[in-house]
């Protein structure tokens, strides 16, 4: 009978202790994986602001463009207007 006892105690002692391991391994995953989720969040922001800036590049560039395609067309058209006034 005591036999029986002390091993029913060491099968509750190695239950206990695997439960107290699972624990900790369920704690550790979760720090890690809070560690892992917070620095995608980092990069995820980061390459935001990064196609952010990039597209106001673009957009300041584009508008530059634009108001030297305006100039070159207004000259274009002071040009033709000089010329059509020397014809006549």
């Amino acid at each position: 009978m005591a036999n029986l006892k002390a091993e029913h105690n060491q099968a509750i002692f190695e239950i206990d202790s695997g439960i107290k391991r699972l624990q900790e391994e369920i704690e550790s995953m979760k720090k890690k994986h809070a560690e892992i989720m917070d620095q995608i969040e980092t990069d995820a922001s980061q390459e935001i602001q990064d196609i952010e800036k990039k597209n106001q590049q673009d957009i300041t560039k584009i508008t530059d463009l634009s108001l030297k395609s305006k100039a070159d067309l207004q000259l274009t058209k002071n040009k033709n207007n000089d010329l059509d006034a020397e014809i006549e």
